[in-house]
């Protein structure tokens, strides 16, 4: 069998499009759940940070065989599936078999594009040209004691940071904030919250072991000792919960004052910024109830509690009324799994994501420009790169400071 790299870059860009059928999805997670290796080679090729260093890399690494006049040796692979064979190490000239195979699939066209913006980015816009590139997020928070004492994480030392009564907070070597109790009755009137700024992201283990993902400029807050009735929690943003099950304990998550969720025992996803147009939580594992809170009736009543099931996602408008529809569970989660997943997002949805990660504004000059995006990318690129990206759709960019200017062609 031949090299199974184009093979694989092709699905790789599939995916990437969003037109990949179940059957590739299927071949490609075979593939990449056989080493570790062809784990880190996908996350590698869905980065176009990565690839626009490697091709600049490969167009050197050219010139150099041309002038040793060193031969490409294709290895022997062996007979088997494609889904079962994994990335080997390789002879320098033959490390390049996967950026040859994406330059085969997108084209010289494309090739030549990247391979010009990773040499001399700045000319997309001269604005880029004078000053520094804007890096993307990184784990960042902040927790706050129940005194108001305020830890950066980000500076903080691993092991143990603090101590609230009988419960020691501690980093671990990952960076995740976790709570230890030592023995004895707690006070479970104390109260931590954590939160993270624009350009930040964030997890945490709550007391009772249920896991929390923070995006930017998102917070909870909740008990250091879960009370003997219920576990409540009191969210904004957007947080990720992997909930443990406790029947005799329901899991509530108070967002925003506007919406109560309760839960025994499972993982959803809630979207609540302020400046999007509803509060949504998407359901991916168990079972959760909804109601809202912030539109009772005259006998002092919320609405209609709304039971979620597996693959589907409530709405909750300003009029707190709420609608349920099939959610799409990959591009939810996207920003949880390090990605920009852009599939059928307008303009002002996607732009909404820079702003939070990259903790930029962004300004439209004349009309929005009409655009339906496809695809996802990697969230872990410089501005420069999304900028690159929005020019290559005809998308004027000019940036000032920590303001993006966009303009249609």
């Amino acid at each position: 069998m031949k090299s199974t790299a184009p093979f694989i870059a092709q699905l790789i860009i599939k995916k990437v499009l969003g037109e990949i059928s179940q059957e590739e999805e299927n071949l490609l997670e075979q593939w990449r759940s056989i080493s570790p290796e062809n784990e880190a080679k996908y996350k590698e090729l869905i980065n176009l940070h990565f690839i626009r260093t490697e091709l600049s890399e490969y167009a050197e690494a050219e010139k150099i065989a041309a002038a040793l006049k060193v031969p490409e040796v294709e290895p022997e692979e062996k007979a088997l599936p494609v889904y079962q064979q994994e990335v080997r190490p390789v002879h320098f000239l033959q490390r390049w078999k996967w950026v040859a195979a994406i330059i085969i699939i997108l084209g010289a066209g494309t090739y030549l594009y990247l391979h010009q913006n990773s040499k001399d980015k700045t000319s997309l816009d001269p604005g880029i040209a004078t000053q520094q590139d804007l890096l993307p997020g990184s784990n960042k928070a902040v927790l706050t004691l129940s005194d108001g004492t305020k830890i950066d994480l980000n500076n903080a030392a691993q092991g143990q940071i603090a101590q609230q009564g009988n419960a020691f907070v501690e980093k671990s070597e990952n960076g995740e904030i976790r709570y230890t109790m030592q023995g004895g009755n707690q006070d479970a009137g104390m109260i931590n919250s954590m939160s993270t700024p624009k350009g930040g992201s964030y997890k945490l283990v709550l007391p009772d072991g249920s896991r929390v993902w923070l995006n930017a400029a998102s917070s909870i807050s909740y008990p250091v000792v879960f009370g003997k009735m219920e576990r409540k929690v009191k969210v904004s943003g957007e947080v990720f919960l992997e909930v443990v099950k406790d029947n005799q304990k329901p899991f509530m998550v108070d967002v925003n004052r506007q919406s109560l969720i309760q839960v025994l025992g499972t993982s959803f996803n809630i979207n609540a910024y302020e400046n999007e147009d509803s509060i949504t939580t998407t359901l991916v594992e168990g079972s959760v109830r909804i109601t809202a809170t912030n539109n009772k009736n005259a006998n002092n009543q919320s609405g209609q509690p709304v039971t979620l099931r597996p693959g589907q996602q409530a709405s909750q408008h300003n009029d707190a009324k709420i609608s349920v529809h099939a959610a799409n569970i990959d591009q939810v989660l996207a920003w949880k799994n390090g990605l920009f997943n852009m599939e059928g997002l307008s303009m002002k949805g996607f732009t909404k994501q820079l702003e939070r990660w990259y903790d930029i504004q962004v300004q439209f000059e004349g009309k929005v420009p009409t655009v339906t995006f496809r695809g996802q990318m990697n969230r872990d690129v410089p501005l420069s790169d999304i900028i690159s990206y929005l020019n290559s759709l005809h998308i004027k960019t000019r940036i000032d400071g920590k303001i993006l200017f966009l303009k249609g062609s």
